[in-house]
């Protein structure tokens, strides 16, 4: 799980962003904030769209 952004809302990183939900249906969460980036078929794949994200507006 390297190579992952910070959250866009609230910058943190690290441990503070987790995969969450079952296989089929993962995405990435902030502890710290409670974001969520986009729900995908595999872990992989969702820390790729959660790196993909636009930024937070602010």
């Amino acid at each position: 799980m390297s190579n992952n952004e910070s959250c866009p809302f609230c910058r943190a990183k690290g441990a503070m962003l987790t995969p969450t939900g079952t296989p089929g249906t993962r995405a990435i969460y902030c502890i710290s904030c409670g974001a969520q980036g986009p729900t995908e078929r595999t872990t992989a794949l969702a820390w790729a769209s959660w790196n993909e994200r636009k930024e937070a507006d602010g």
